[in-house]
């Protein structure tokens, strides 16, 4: 803005005088309205530099569009939010796994054959300097016919030496599992009925789901499954009839589920009470129900973000409005969580769920792959 004012200013005072700005310095000056004294149409800097042309500016920041329209992306973002970096990569279900101040990504991408799906269970390491550099952990084949669908499970995870995705298809029974890889890539497949989420335990997984094989009961319920055993037992019932998701946390467990209306509900858990029963005990029947600021009902299908519990709202068409943030503030077992005000994460479609990532920072997700703020 200097500079251009100094330019403006002595083209001024130059034509008052009588001389000609474009004979007396030999050349035409260079253009004022542009940061580099170049084409108009030349890349806008953006804090301080010129983009890619795969690259767009948010907030100050180079972003690679991955092929997505980002115009939007500064509108839809919290205001407290700052872009990092953009992963470009596609996928059908991620994960993260977090050890210090390192961030792995956990994906699973599937693929059509001429007898069903594959399953390929991809790790690579979270780096802005860097691009993703998959390694392949494990693949597996589901066999189903032509005219069933297979959705990925919104899940993958490490633990219990191994990693844990799964999948749920199209047909009326919600015919699915929960498939246990080994470092080795040896998968072993579990069927899990309508399974939704899945989240570690000291030695295996809790499975928000219609039933799990072996568990010896049936209906939508969270069931503990290990996969050394392997056993299976149901630990929590009385969260509706369909499933949500499951997270956990050192000191309680957090349940979604659908009521027969299909509004979602958050339950929590004490995590004494959560492993007394995984240890053999009886079903907890009885979950605490969590809600929102002023009494709000949580949606069941949310992550555990940096102490917030995220959940995708929508509205009357079933279209997305936004990722809603509920923070959470103190955890009792008498009272349960304190909840504080909610806000929105983002708004708009553009970005469909939140992860957890290193350093108190966040994943989204959106078409491309993943946003990582701060």
């Amino acid at each position: 803005m200097k500079r251009a004012t100094i330019l403006i200013t002595c083209l001024l005072l130059a034509g008052c005088d009588g001389s000609d700005p474009t004979t007396d310095a030999g050349a035409p000056p260079p253009d004022a309205a542009t940061p580099d004294g170049g084409d108009d149409a030349g890349p806008p800097r953006c804090g301080g530099v010129v983009c890619g042309a795969d690259e767009a500016c948010v907030r100050e920041v180079c972003l690679a569009t991955c092929g997505a329209d980002l115009s939007g992306w500064d509108a839809a973002l919290a205001p407290e939010l700052t872009p990092v970096h953009v992963f470009c990569r596609a996928a059908d279900a991620f994960g993260t796994s977090v050890e210090g101040t390192t961030t792995t990504i956990l994906d699973v991408t599937a693929s059509p054959t001429a007898t069903g799906t594959d399953l390929s269970l991809a790790a690579w390491n979270a780096d802005p300097a860097s691009a993703p550099s998959p390694t392949t952990i494990a693949t597996a084949s589901v066999t189903h016919d032509a005219s069933t669908f297979l959705f990925a499970g919104g899940y993958v995870l490490a633990g219990a030496g191994g990693y844990a995705f799964g999948y749920t298809l199209s047909d009326m029974s919600f015919t699915g599992a929960v498939l246990f890889a080994t470092s080795a890539g040896d998968v072993t497949a579990t069927d899990a009925t309508g399974n939704f989420d899945v989240a570690p335990t000291a030695d295996g997984f809790l499975v928000n789901g219609l039933g799990l094989e072996g568990a010896g009961a049936s209906g939508q319920a969270v069931y503990h499954l290990a996969p050394s055993g392997p056993t299976a037992a149901q630990i929590v019932t009385g969260i509706g009839s369909s499933s949500g998701s499951v997270a956990i946390t050192a000191d309680y467990a957090l349940v979604g589920g659908l009521d027969d209306a299909y509004v979602g509900h958050v339950y929590s858990v004490p995590r004494a009470a959560l492993d007394a029963a995984i240890a053999g005990g009886a079903p907890i029947a009885t979950p605490f129900e969590e809600s929102g600021a002023g009494g709000r009902p949580i949606g069941s299908a949310f992550a555990l973000v940096n102490d917030w519990i995220v959940e995708p709202r929508y509205d009357e068409t079933f279209a997305q409005v936004a990722l809603l943030a509920h923070p959470i503030e103190e955890w009792s077992e008498s009272a349960g969580l304190t909840v504080g005000a909610s806000f929105d994460l983002t708004t708009g479609p553009s970005f469909t769920s939140a992860l957890q990532a290193a350093e108190g920072r966040a994943l989204l997700r959106f078409g491309g792959g993943l946003l990582l703020v701060e």
